[in-house]
């Protein structure tokens, strides 16, 4: 019900800022098409490696989703693997990526370009924009099918030995993620995105 799924969400939000943590929560209902929220859900967050989806994307779109691209692609996904990603990201529009995903899918609070030129996990995003972008990719049958794919057959561990079951994978059978971890909004790395 939806007292229970506010509930729900105030309590995960509430816990999380006891704690100290600046949190935004954000879920899109697919039957509704309503999105519900806690914390701050238009805030802006570093999209670390869930930026990795909007390079496939991006890739599929492109016709360049075959081959060599299409396995390295797979492992950037299931293994979150940074080098590949380095590797595409100029050839899918660099830091203007997420602007061309936000034209493709009309989206515009999903987030902006990184404030530090070339630092893709800088790229920021917005909770309520982030699951916008994700109902709306789920209903383009050029892409979802791949990228879907790829994104239920997450390892648990990454390709730089980072465990990524945690939240989502953990709580649940066959999801689609693709988990995003790091410090790319920190000076000095001493908080965690």
């Amino acid at each position: 019900s939806a007292a229970t799924r506010s509930a729900v969400l105030q309590a995960a939000a509430g816990y999380a800022r006891s704690q100290g943590f600046h949190i935004g929560i954000a879920v899109y209902d697919t039957h509704t098409n309503r999105v519900y929220g806690s914390g701050d859900t238009t805030g802006r967050f570093a999209s670390e490696s869930v930026i990795k989806v909007m390079i496939a994307n991006r890739l599929i779109v492109q016709g360049r989703m075959a081959g060599t691209t299409a396995h390295r692609a797979w492992k950037m996904i299931t293994q979150s693997d940074d080098g590949i990603a380095s590797s595409f990201y100029y050839s899918v529009g660099g830091d203007g990526l997420i602007n061309w995903i936000k034209r493709r899918y009309h989206v515009w609070n999903l987030g902006s370009p990184p404030s530090s030129p070339g630092y893709w996990g800088n790229t920021h995003i917005t909770p309520r924009g982030l699951v916008t972008y994700y109902a709306r990719m789920k209903r383009d049958r050029r892409v979802a099918p791949w990228l879907l794919a790829a994104m239920r057959h997450i390892r648990k561990y990454g390709s730089d030995g980072t465990y990524q079951y945690f939240g989502l994978p953990s709580a649940t059978s066959d999801p689609a993620v693709k988990q995003g971890w790091g410090c790319d909004f920190a000076a000095g790395c001493n908080t965690a995105d």
